[in-house]
């Protein structure tokens, strides 16, 4: 019975340990970037980067998050697998787990930077031509 016992507090404990190891701490930009979804439409997605050097990256969705324009955001997050069975959506997603801060600021950008902004006056059913082009 102790041997049950304490495997089983083995198991909860490497379970708090291995779901600590998925935390990250991330900083969200003031603003977004947007891209063509498949009905070409203009979707807004959240920029953010790791660390103070690290490449700015894109992500659809941050569970839990609640963005205002113009405030740049020091979160922590977790990664989450998602069902694979889901059809058209990524294969993991952040879940915030603390907001650490958030700064009123403009995010500034490398020269190098590549992504469109989006801009948060836009309508939900602004074409990609008007945006993009006709590339």
């Amino acid at each position: 019975m102790k041997t049950v016992k304490y495997m089983l507090l083995v198991a909860f404990a490497a379970f708090f340990v291995s779901c600590s190891d998925d935390t990250e701490v991330i900083t969200v930009a003031s603003k977004r970037a947007c891209y063509c979804d498949f009905t070409g439409r203009v979707v807004p997605t959240f920029i953010y980067k790791t660390g103070n050097n690290g490449a700015w990256k894109t992500a659809s969705e941050i569970n839990g998050f609640v963005y205002e324009p113009g405030y740049e955001y020091v979160l922590e997050v977790t990664w989450h697998e998602r069902d694979p069975r889901v059809q058209d959506a990524a294969s993991s997603y952040m879940q915030v787990e603390r907001v650490v801060s958030k700064t009123q600021k403009e995010t500034t950008f490398p020269s190098t930077f590549q992504m469109k902004i989006y801009d948060e006056s836009w309508s939900a059913q602004k074409p990609c031509e008007e945006v993009f082009g006709n590339d």
